[in-house]
């Protein structure tokens, strides 16, 4: 027997597995590399793909909703809705040609004619109602036909034909109305809610019914069904809705009335509440604090309804300044207890302290109105300063500006105005004055960047006021050069005291505009004692200034050398 070398057993054996292997790999699917085509990009060759059976239709493109054979890189249109839409639309108008032409040519009845728009309208909810599964957009097109249907039906039934008395036909538009809310309640619909507030508010004037405090009643309840559908929804469109349909309705009934009832007066509190409380209160009621409406549309609508709401009670109250003031100092108060409930709502806490500043700005303006009007403003602005970040309204400190603008008007019509005297010889504005440039200067230490404005306001308002306050006396130009040069120096010595540059510059302007005085005016105008003694001391004054602001001292923390 031969021996066998163990290295030749393991070469064979090494053989016989790379055949083996060699064998699967030709068995196995070849996979090629991509091959580059022209254009550079890569395109896979020999890749085997799943195939579609022959005459299978090919689905949509989930890109465009248009089905194939579109671009999908084109604009996307929502077709569906689109189409649905337009159909009903021409469905209505097709049953409004048809009345008329019925109308034109005699071909049925009345009572037919209504028949079948009210079949019609059926027959759409019907269809929309069974449809809301499969085909919900088509389903609420076909929902907002039918309401329209049964709106025309009534109203012609009513006022063409004479087949419903007012109150009957007032009747069923409400109910059609409600229906309309709970259907867009159930098809989460934005547009059957406007449809549905929209016919409601204006079924008593298509209906030709006489204001009075049935009117009222039921416009309050429309209003409070809009209102009630958006706290639970939250629908821009409908809030708008409240806001333009409702201001149109209500001022119409306010002003149209020749008295006013309790009904009257809750419906413009109604108001208020639809378009101003409720959408402030939806965090609240809703609990969810990230379901919050835009703070434009809060706050547009807050003021718009809060404003169109005081002026309505005004009106029927027959309120003058007084109380229309105390209507919105108590504003003011609702707005404040409101952003107590929804402070951590960062749209509706800002806008509810943003409401309560401006109807207290407002309130204090016209209960106030005279010379304490300014001082009451200024301090409401430095509270508003003050807290603007402790409340998390960063538009406070706007509405703050704002409103110290307004009261600086007001300080400055006053007085150039001037009065008759009053105590210690100056007029009878003199302290409320002088506290309201020092609230001024007080609002200058929360006004960040805008600091220097408000102390070179009060700086400016000062001397506007020794002006005013002084030159109608008999020596009131000399009496105004003397509080003007006393203010000057009061503000070179400031500078030199804190180290300001901008105390330095009002400093100097303001002797600057003394001594333009002195020359242009006071020169020509005094008595000849009275001018000798002001150029004299004035002069002597700067020459003072100028020898104490120059001195060389000794500078800080050197000791003084002694040197002249």
């Amino acid at each position: 027997m031969s021996e066998v070398h163990p290295d030749g057993d393991l070469e064979a054996r090494v053989a016989r597995l790379e055949r083996v292997v060699a064998e699967l790999v030709d068995r196995s699917p070849r996979r090629e590399s991509p091959a580059r085509d022209s254009a550079g990009e890569g395109t896979p060759v020999d890749t085997p793909t799943l195939e579609e059976p022959p005459g299978s239709p090919r689905g949509p493109d989930p890109r465009n909703g248009l089905g194939t054979g579109l671009d999908a890189t084109g604009p996307r249109w929502d077709t569906d809705k689109l189409l649905g839409r337009a159909g009903i639309l021409f469905v209505v108008l097709a049953f409004a040609f048809l009345l008329k032409l019925s109308f034109d040519r005699g071909w049925i009845t009345p009572a037919l004619r209504l028949v079948a728009g009210t079949g019609a309208g059926v027959g759409l909810l019907i269809a929309g109602l069974r449809l809301e599964a499969a085909r919900r957009r088509l389903a609420q097109a076909l929902l907002a036909g039918s309401i329209a249907l049964f709106y025309l039906v009534t109203y012609a039934g009513s006022q063409f034909y004479g087949y419903f008395p007012p109150a009957l036909a007032l009747a069923f538009m409400s109910t059609v109305t409600l229906l309309a809310f709970v259907l867009a309640e159930r098809q989460d619909s934005p547009a059957l809610a406007v449809m549905a507030l929209v016919g409601g508010l204006a079924t008593p004037w298509l209906l030709l019914v006489e204001p009075g405090d049935g009117v009222a009643i039921y416009l309050t309840l429309v209003l409070l069904g809009g209102g009630g559908v958006y706290v639970h929804r939250g629908w821009p469109a409908l809030l708008m809705t409240l806001v333009v349909g409702g201001w149109l309705s209500v001022a119409s009934h306010t002003f149209l009335l020749p008295g006013y009832g309790i009904a009257t007066l809750g419906l413009v509190g109604t108001f208020w509440l639809v378009t101003a409380a409720f959408p402030l209160l939806r965090p609240v009621l809703k609990a969810s604090w990230s379901d919050e409406s835009p703070v434009l549309l809060l706050r547009s609508a807050a003021a718009w309804g809060s404003g169109t709401a005081v002026l309505m009670l005004v009106h029927l109250l027959s309120l003058g300044r007084l109380g229309a003031g105390f209507l919105f100092l108590g504003l003011a108060v609702i707005f404040a207890c409101l952003w107590l409930l929804v402070r951590r709502s960062p749209s509706s806490g800002s806008t509810s302290a943003e409401g309560s500043a401006l109807a207290l700005a407002a309130g204090v303006g016209m209960v106030s109105w005279g010379m304490t009007t300014p001082l009451l403003l200024a301090v409401e602005v430095v509270a508003l300063l003050a807290f603007r970040e402790r409340i998390g309204a960063r538009a406070l400190e706007s509405i703050g500006h704002a409103i110290g603008a307004v009261a600086a008007a007001v300080f400055l019509s006053q007085s150039l105005a001037g009065g008759g005297g009053g105590y210690l010889g100056f007029h009878q504005g003199a302290v409320p004055h002088l506290g309201f440039l020092a609230m001024v200067v007080l609002a200058g230490s929360w006004a960040g960047r805008r600091a220097s404005v408000y102390r070179s306001a009060a700086y400016v308002g000062l001397l506007v006021w020794l002006f005013a306050d002084l030159a109608p006396r008999p020596e009131g130009p000399a009496l105004v050069s003397i509080a003007w040069a006393v203010q000057g120096v009061g503000a070179l010595v400031t500078s030199r005291v804190r180290r300001s540059h901008a105390a330095q510059a009002a400093g100097l302007g303001t002797l600057g505009l003394v001594a333009a005085k002195l020359l242009l005016v006071d020169l020509s105008q005094l008595d000849p004692v009275w001018r000798i003694l002001l150029f004299l001391g004035f002069g002597a004054t700067l020459l003072g200034l100028g020898y104490w602001l120059n001195a060389e001292g000794p500078e800080e923390g050197q000791p003084d050398s002694g040197s002249p």
